[in-house]
């Protein structure tokens, strides 16, 4: 089972009607890193609660630097 929610401003969400068993939670959100939970278990009339923590995402940079070669002239002294 796949199942994609969103959280409200407090974090808090639920899947329902879920069925007995063990799950794998994973939390992403742009800019921060991805936290997952493996294992987490629910049986009937439970509801399990997590505490999951997002940190901040390092900042990646890349430059990139182009540039034409001009061939060399060795047949004449000037540039």
């Amino acid at each position: 089972i796949r199942q994609s929610v969103k959280s409200d401003r407090l974090g808090r969400f639920v899947v329902p009607s879920l069925p007995q068993d063990s799950y794998r939670v994973t939390v992403t959100k742009a800019g921060f890193t991805e936290a997952v939970a493996e294992e987490v278990r629910v049986a009937i009339g439970e509801s399990p609660s997590l505490r999951l923590t997002l940190e901040v995402a390092a900042a990646a940079q890349a430059v990139t630097v182009n540039a034409e070669v001009s061939a060399l002239r060795t047949d004449t002294p000037e540039r």
